[in-house]
């Protein structure tokens, strides 16, 4: 089943969270996740992604005359992503 934009920004965003687990003396093992660079890293992706669509689209119009979709998507994962 395919997610909606703001189910994929979220897991973009997850995924480029680093998740740390360490000991600590008095509050024994302690599970950390840093997500401070996590939403710039996803919209890295997501503007890859957009960019690699453009040059197949751009491709195949140029090539075989053929037009494949927008990626609307992704462009709604994007503002799912600022929107985080």
């Amino acid at each position: 089943m395919k997610q909606t934009p703001k189910e994929k920004a979220k897991e973009l965003k997850d995924k480029f969270s680093v998740h740390l687990r360490f000991f600590d003396e008095n509050s024994g093992w302690v599970d950390y996740t840093d997500s401070s660079h996590a939403k710039q890293f996803a919209l890295v992706a997501v503007d890859e992604i957009i960019y690699a669509h453009n040059k197949i689209q751009n491709f195949l119009f140029n090539e075989i005359g053929y037009l494949i979709t927008r990626p609307e998507y992704w462009q709604e994962v994007k503002k799912e992503i600022e929107n985080l």
